[in-house]
């Protein structure tokens, strides 16, 4: 059974799946998993594992993607005095069954 659009919980998980179905996010958040990052650093990290992506702009709405989706927090680090990302769940668990969506 479909849940209505209206239903938070159906609406949330379509923008996870969304944001999901990129290899270039799906690596995102496995750099995300070990440390935060600022843009420029997953940029370099991407392209060392061979994920060519030349504008830091294409890097940044990846990552916001992650971040309307509920999956990365943005923070501002006063010692780096940068912008980073950090991952906020290191497991995502489907009920296909039930349509539910949860995270640890």
């Amino acid at each position: 059974m479909l849940l209505p659009l209206t239903n938070y919980l159906f609406i949330m998980t379509v923008k996870v799946f969304s944001a999901l179905a990129s290899s270039t996010r799906l690596a995102i958040l496995q750099l995300l998993a070990n440390t935060p990052l600022n843009v420029g650093e997953i940029l370099e990290l991407l392209n060392q594992r061979g994920i060519q992506i030349s504008h830091r702009e294409s890097v940044y709405r990846a990552v916001e993607k992650l971040r309307k989706a509920g999956l990365v927090d943005k923070l501002y680090d006063n010692e780096r005095k940068s912008l980073l990302y950090k991952i906020k769940y290191k497991k995502l668990i489907y009920d296909f069954q039930n349509g539910n969506i949860s995270f640890t």
